[in-house]
């Protein structure tokens, strides 16, 4: 007798397309997403060959417009219809109109990128508030980077996001470590998420690949794409070898070499030491600073120390009374200087002169020759340097910033960064506050130097004043906290934070005795 199916059960699915069962997919199906989710599949996706395998995963970006399809805009656009534009939010990071996963078909779709060692991706997100849909994003992580994040903080409420694109998660303030030794090292490690975090920004940890701005969108390393509103360049600059043969100062690769020459000559088993100037250097005080310092470490009347240099005069490019102070203390510490030459190699203990020779010297120092890192998308000079004006803006891209060694300035010198963060991020808020503020004035651009011998600090200061440089000479710090980079404010916010970012690890005397760059 044939038994009569009940109503309800299997019959309530009528009228509903069925799932395939397992036994016709060949594999699991995967649950119907629930009303009101995103609709993300839990089990297995056919492969488009227009993805890499899932063990590749691209770098994660922060919200507020990043790693979306940015279709573009007129970068001149007013600030509220850009505001209005993107009222009703950005899309899902990886992900498609109401949260679906993208498909080949999709034009946002791109090929997976190989996840690099190290954190790369989203660190932290940037505060958010009500109405502060502005968009800044501050490229690099080193000095310039963190003094524009610290001005922009400085100058209070705005109606912006700010958000940092770092290499890596970590900072180094690492002033006089390049000495091995030879001076005080104040050196920090700062995590820079904390930092991010209490400065009220996000944080990817990235590198920066290529700017698009007419789209106002950039590209990083590992295939992340973050929109802004503000975009400002401070990825420094890129540290080659001064002269063929030499140690160069400040290399990571030739730390061991400086410590071992250190070491010699401190046992005073080194009898002539060359310090160089390369072409190519414009700040070189570190030469002569490296020289003091040497002579001081050596016995009495073991090693001998001579700088060559391409300069007519020690630190010409600051103006005579930086010259005048700079000779007077080399001739009474005995140390020889050789100008206008450029040395063409350290060979076999002799350092190659031309039309002079070859003396002999056991032992050649040469200072890194920066070069830019000649960013895709953005105008750079011959040696990949971003040109910039008197406010730091790049001609020719709109909203688009530059400070630091980054940008086109011959001097490369974290003082003179500090003063560069400062007026690009005074300039960025006033672009984007819309304040109605006339446009800001570029500061009258100052040098400040602490010069250390060994036996002391010689402060040195000199400004553009009605044409004429004007230089001030001081056994007396010329400004306070006297650390290595002058006049920011980091070292301040590192002497009253620890390495976590957090408050009170010992106040500006932490640094004090640090020098000057």
């Amino acid at each position: 007798m044939r038994r009569r199916r009940r109503r309800g059960g299997r019959g309530r699915l009528r009228g509903r397309r069925r799932t395939p069962s397992p036994r016709h997919r060949g594999h699991h199906a995967p649950a119907p997403p629930r009303p009101g989710s995103r609709g993300r599949l839990h089990g297995p996706r056919r492969r488009s060959s227009a993805v890499q395998p899932r063990h590749a995963r691209p770098a994660r970006v922060v919200g507020t417009g990043a790693a979306q399809h940015d279709r573009g805009r007129d970068p001149e656009r007013a600030d509220h219809a850009a505001a209005a534009h993107r009222s009703a939010g950005p899309p899902e990071p990886g992900g498609g109109p109401r949260g679906r996963p993208r498909t080949a078909r999709d034009p946002a779709v791109r090929p997976r990128i190989a996840r690099p060692p190290g954190p790369v991706g989203l660190v932290t997100p940037p505060a958010v508030r009500p109405g502060h849909d502005l968009r800044i994003l501050v490229a690099g992580g080193g000095v310039a980077a963190l003094e524009v994040l610290l001005a922009l903080r400085e100058r209070g409420p705005a109606p912006f996001r700010t958000t940092v694109l770092a290499p890596g998660d970590r900072f180094r303030y690492r002033p006089l470590s390049a000495y091995a030794g030879l001076a005080p090292d104040a050196s920090r490690t700062v995590d820079l998420a904390r930092f991010a975090s209490a400065v009220g920004a996000g944080l990817v940890c990235d590198r920066l690949g290529s700017v698009d701005a007419e789209a106002q969108v950039v590209t990083t390393a590992h295939g992340g794409r973050i929109a802004y509103d503000a975009l400002v360049l401070a990825t420094g600059a890129i540290p080659r070898a001064g002269l063929p043969g030499a140690i160069t100062l400040g290399a990571p690769g030739d730390e061991t070499a400086l410590t071992a020459l250190v070491t010699r000559v401190r046992a005073g088993t080194v009898g002539r030491v060359a310090v160089v100037v390369p072409p190519g250097v414009a700040w070189s005080l570190p030469a002569y600073e490296l020289a003091l310092l040497l002579e001081h470490a050596a016995p009495a009347g073991t090693t001998r120390v001579v700088v060559v240099t391409r300069e007519v005069r020690p630190m010409e490019m600051a103006g005579d009374g930086f010259s005048d102070a700079v000779e007077a203390l080399l001739e009474r510490r005995g140390i020889a200087i050789t100008t206008s030459i450029e040395p063409d190699a350290f060979d076999e203990g002799r350092l190659w002169l031309p039309l002079e020779g070859a003396p002999e010297v056991d032992a050649v120092v040469a200072l890194a020759r920066p070069d830019g890192p000649a960013l895709p998308g953005v105008p750079c000079d011959d040696r990949g340097f971003v040109a910039v004006d008197a406010r730091g803006r790049v001609p020719g891209l709109a909203r688009v910033w530059a400070a630091g060694d980054v940008a086109a300035h011959p001097v490369k010198q974290g003082g003179f960064a500090v003063l560069q963060a400062d007026v690009v991020a005074g300039d960025v808020a006033d672009r984007l506050a819309v304040t109605g503020r006339a446009p800001r004035v570029a500061a009258v651009p100052v040098l400040r130097a602490a010069l250390l011998d060994g036996e002391g600090t010689l402060y040195l200061r000199t400004e553009r004043a009605d044409g004429e440089l004007r230089t001030t000479v001081s056994d007396s710090p010329l400004w306070w906290p006297p650390t290595k980079i002058a006049g920011g404010r980091l070292p301040s916010w590192l002497a009253a934070h620890d390495a976590h970012g957090e408050a009170d690890a010992g106040g500006p005397e932490a640094l004090l005795g640090a020098g000057g760059a």
